[in-house]
């Protein structure tokens, strides 16, 4: 009897289990983190405008430290004042190791131009460059940080974009290490005069995603120059620079690229596609994609499909 009673005991567990099985929940797909390239979340950057001569001492410092910049430029006006800007002859053996990007044909004031004018200030500049550099700058800064209007809130992005340009930097100050959801409008941390504490909280900050420091400025601001109110002669700053350059670099966890390299890179993320179980990902874009699988190390190559699990 004792048996009997065993064996019949063990029915219910067993029907219980089978049930289990019957009614298993599919299995969750993986988790897939987007990095950047050789798998890391933090990308740095630079910004500088207007091409003037103080860059040389710049870029010395920026490939002292291994640290990628974008400098934009206005060849227009450049050509105006030959002592105080970098000229044609210079700019891709000067600016070979960085991004050479847009800075409008004459420096104006997009906000104040006319259709025509708007057209001319992008378009030429991109043309100019492009005799330099044999190919159109992805980039552009906005003069002066002025970039919509109420009037017209999109048409400056509607010319930039008319024009191929992928991103634009204002000087509006991000509040955080976020990527833009818009590269046209793509506001840069910090100047450099506050570089050194951002550098520090970008250094502590934990990335779970793809985050960016970009610090932008002038390199005139180093120089050594007297105060015109005052006639008091101001030394030069350079070390500012080095300092913050020197506090980052050479972190492992830090993709060094210019803001090109950056904006052109997510943006081929971005058309990454999923299956609708999501265990299958596509990638339809021109670059190889990396990316974390359930924290493992995985890359997709241009055009490819790969399962995930």
């Amino acid at each position: 009897m004792k048996k009997h009673l065993l064996s019949l005991a063990f029915i219910p567990l067993f029907a219980i289990t089978a049930c289990c099985h019957v009614n298993k929940a599919p299995a969750q797909p993986p988790k897939i983190t987007v990095t950047y390239p050789d798998w890391k979340l933090k990308a740095l950057s630079f910004s500088y405008d207007d091409g003037v001569i103080e860059d040389r001492e710049l870029i010395k410092i920026f490939d002292r430290y291994n640290i990628k910049a974008t400098f934009n430029v206005s060849l227009g006006k450049a050509v105006k004042k030959p002592e105080r800007f970098i000229q044609v002859p210079e700019i891709k053996t000067l600016y070979k190791n960085h991004e050479v990007a847009s800075h409008g044909y004459l420096h104006r004031t997009m906000t104040l131009l006319g259709d025509r004018s708007l057209n001319e200030e992008i378009g030429r500049n991109q043309e100019e460059i492009a005799k330099v550099l044999g190919n159109s700058p992805p980039g552009f800064a906005y003069p002066y940080g002025r970039h919509t209007s109420k009037k017209a809130p999109t048409r400056i992005y509607e010319a930039l974009a008319k024009h191929k340009l992928v991103y634009a930097r204002t000087c509006k100050k991000a509040g955080n290490f976020d990527l833009p959801q818009d590269f046209l409008r793509w506001h840069p941390y910090c100047h450099h005069n506050y570089a050194s504490d951002a550098a520090q909280k970008f250094l502590d900050s934990k990335a779970e995603k793809m985050s960016v420091l970009i610090i932008w400025g002038h390199s005139y601001e180093f120089r050594a120059y007297v105060n015109k109110k005052t006639g008091k002669p101001i030394k030069a700053s350079w070390y500012v620079i080095e300092n913050i350059c020197k506090k980052l670099a050479n972190k492992p966890d830090i993709w060094y690229a210019t803001m090109g390299d950056i904006a052109l890179y997510v943006n081929a993320s971005r058309k990454l596609a999923f299956s609708g179980d999501g265990r299958k990902l596509t990638n339809n874009s021109d670059r190889t994609i990396y990316f974390l699988c359930n924290g493992k190390q995985k890359s997709i190559a241009p055009g490819k499909t790969l399962e995930v699990k």
